[in-house]
């Protein structure tokens, strides 16, 4: 019973396409395919790799089918100045209680 469970359950999963890409269409409807690209005012779409159809700029729904992606940004530390000046380490903080102090390390004997 497992082994048929086992056999079918990976006949569906090997069975499917792997589809990368949805095209929405005006008129309501919408095309699994492997690879959409944009060219002037036509939308190119590989749907198998056999079959190349293209459609129009008015018959897709560009909005839906080209979803803009959040690019992930890196930051970068802000760089200083050379001309800036720099606060000193020598001088006093003007409330010496609220100023960081380093702790005593405590020495065995």
């Amino acid at each position: 019973m497992k082994m048929i469970l086992c056999a079918i359950l990976m006949a569906s999963v090997l069975g499917t396409p792997a589809f990368a890409a949805k095209v929405y269409l005006n008129e309501g409807g919408f095309i699994q395919a492997k690879e959409v690209w944009r060219e002037g005012d036509k939308v190119h779409v590989l749907v198998n790799r056999d079959i190349l159809t293209t459609f129009e700029a008015y018959e897709v729904n560009m909005k839906s089918t080209f979803v803009k992606k959040p690019r992930h940004v890196k930051k970068v530390a802000a760089e200083v100045p050379q001309n800036a000046v720099l606060p000193q380490n020598n001088e006093a903080a003007p409330n010496e209680d609220s100023a960081v102090q380093n702790p005593e390390k405590k020495r065995k004997e």
